[in-house]
């Protein structure tokens, strides 16, 4: 039960996340493979629009714990959610993956809080 519920939490601080994310990143996004500013340090998320056409590649990597669809926000932005111990290698990997073919979609990271990443 501990565990869906930390899910739950983390879900919702992503998807806060998302939404204030993606609103600044319409205005200074990557769209078309720019560059990408990350946090310091992790845990880290990797948001993604909903038009990045190969996203389902590249979650298959052995960092990523989940992609996260905000509730009732089908067709909206996807957050892919590394584990907690991912070290800056693993995020490179998946980044550049998701960076590979961006199409239109804007591709920001965001550091999760420690206190709620399972």
């Amino acid at each position: 039960m501990r565990g869906r519920r930390t899910r739950v939490v983390v879900a919702t601080f992503v998807v806060l996340g998302l939404i204030g994310s993606l609103a600044i990143g319409l205005v200074a996004g990557t769209g078309g493979g720019g560059r990408v500013e990350v946090p310091s340090s992790g845990p880290w998320a990797v948001l993604v629009g909903p038009e990045h056409p190969t996203v389902a590649s590249c979650t298959d990597d052995p960092a990523v714990e989940r992609v996260s669809v905000p509730d009732g926000q089908e067709g909206g932005a996807l957050a892919v959610v590394l584990y907690a111990d991912a070290a800056r290698p693993d995020l490179d990997r998946v980044l550049a993956c998701l960076l590979r073919d961006p199409g239109d979609a804007q591709v920001q990271v965001v550091q999760v809080s420690r206190g709620v990443q399972g």
